[in-house]
């Protein structure tokens, strides 16, 4: 019923915007963020038995790579389409005028093809420290209360894939266009993604039953991504402080003195992401691509790109991301295999505009209106596709009203997940190793994710 509940109440969030698309940012599920992977093996290691938990390290290597898909592009262009058409005015098939992204062409006879297809590859390491603060007192109450800090280090690089000629690449790349580029080759960034520190106790746990939970806080430790270039890498929780919660459970389905074992396994995990500051590059509503138009202020000759004055420094608001992971659990002797389904969804994000102290948007594009064909003229029934006729009745300049802010937002989604793992713990004294490898496969519910194969390879230690 959880689970209905939750895609019920997001799905109209998830097909808000799939008819128009046109977006400038996307927001990817962290390589690390891997619910059934990280707890297989160690839930039960590092818990410890039914009155006591155990000091412990967990490290991880992991790695994703998206699946190329006709459809990935689309997110980023628009009318449903990974493939657009730039031309001059004597091309009715167009889908982008050449005049918008250079004024000095001669257009006639223009007539070239740009696509894009966007792949994404994560990988990197993880440690886990786990310290039982019940050693530290004789209270019954906290005995089992433990704390654990976590610190993963992602590599994350992201590439457009982009397909178009050197003058077109040239075009989407100039000098003057500030944001919003569309890189021809891959980009790449580094760095520990974010801190996170939970305390966490457990109920009950034995080598049949589980039921734990633990609560804490996400810090990140590297922030948002520039606007300059289209798609460029998100770390982690892409600056956000995020309040954790979890719980995590298992159910035995067979009896204590069975020859093995075989169970239920659960954990559903809650992130809620606190709103923070950066740059998107938004477009005008109902104008895709409308960041690539020329503007000029009433009064003057000369133009810019719609990217320098739609580059908007904004509040961005994730909400609530969700992990639900359940699987089956068989276990003989030291060995263990899990088979598992994972659902992570998150809603589109929310996004404001944020003024300076002087009450003035930042940059105010209030100042300026879309260029027309005559000098200091605006045309402001234009669009991507088409330069129309000036404005009759005056200069018209933009309005908040016509700044179309979803543009600018991760678009919400769902991650359909399912992976296999296998591992072995064994024992020597009050010491207890284990070491795992997980695979999985998942599958977005629509165009704003990717996907996806990845595995996950751990080694860990308590006592």
């Amino acid at each position: 019923m959880f689970c209905l509940a939750l895609i019920t109440l997001t799905m109209p969030m998830h097909a808000r915007r799939l008819t128009s698309l046109s977006q400038s940012f996307l927001f990817t599920r962290p390589a690390y963020d891997n619910l059934g992977a990280r707890e297989a093996l160690w839930d039960q290691a590092s818990y410890g038995a039914q009155e006591t938990c155990l000091n412990g390290i967990q490290a991880s290597a992991f790695a994703t790579q998206s699946i190329s898909s006709s459809q990935d592009g689309q997110y980023f262009m628009f009318d449903k389409k990974n493939k657009l058409i730039v031309g001059g005015s004597d091309h009715a098939d167009r889908d982008v005028l050449l005049t918008w992204l250079d004024s000095s062409s001669t257009e006639t006879g223009f007539r070239e093809f740009i696509e894009i297809k966007p792949k994404t590859k994560q990988y990197g390491a993880m440690l886990q420290l786990h310290h039982c603060l019940g050693q530290h007192t004789s209270f019954k109450l906290f005995k089992r209360l433990w704390l654990e800090m976590s610190a993963p280090f992602t590599i994350t690089k992201n590439d457009l894939q982009l397909t178009a000629s050197q003058t077109l690449t040239d075009l989407f790349n100039r000098a003057d266009l500030t944001a919003a580029k569309l890189s021809p080759t891959e980009r790449s960034k580094t760095n520990i993604a974010e801190v996170i520190v939970q305390l966490g106790t457990s109920f009950i746990n034995n080598d049949n039953f589980l039921l734990s939970t633990r609560t804490g806080v996400g810090i990140p430790t590297a922030g948002s991504p520039d606007s300059t270039y289209t798609f460029n890498p998100v770390m982690g929780p892409n600056g956000h402080f995020s309040l954790i919660s979890n719980i995590n459970a298992q159910l035995p389905l067979t009896k204590d003195d069975a020859n093995g074992f075989v169970g239920i396994v659960g954990a559903v995990q809650q992130r809620y992401y606190l709103p923070n500051k950066q740059y998107r590059v938004l477009d005008l509503d109902e104008k895709p691509w409308s960041r690539y138009l020329q503007f000029r202020k009433e009064g003057e000759t000369a133009t810019v790109p719609g990217v320098k004055i739609l580059n908007q420094y904004v509040t961005v608001d994730p909400y609530n991301h969700i992990d639900l992971y359940a699987g089956m659990r068989f276990k003989r002797g030291g060995a263990q295999m899990d088979l598992g389904y994972n659902l992570w969804v998150h809603p589109t994000e929310q996004i404001t505009l944020a003024k300076d102290g002087n009450d003035t948007f930042t940059p105010d594009f209030t100042l300026y209106g879309i260029a027309g064909s005559t000098s200091a003229k605006s045309a402001s029934a234009s669009t991507i596709k088409t330069l129309a006729i000036d404005d009759t009745g005056g200069f018209i300049v933009l309005k908040e009203a016509d700044i179309d802010l979803a543009s600018g937002a991760s678009q919400g989604t769902s991650l359909h997940r399912i992976s296999a793992s296998i591992g072995a713990k064994g024992k020597h004294k009050d010491t207890a190793g284990f070491g795992m490898i997980s695979i999985f496969y998942e599958a977005p519910y629509n165009w704003a994710n990717f996907h996806q194969w990845g595995a996950w390879f751990k080694m860990g230690v308590t006592w």
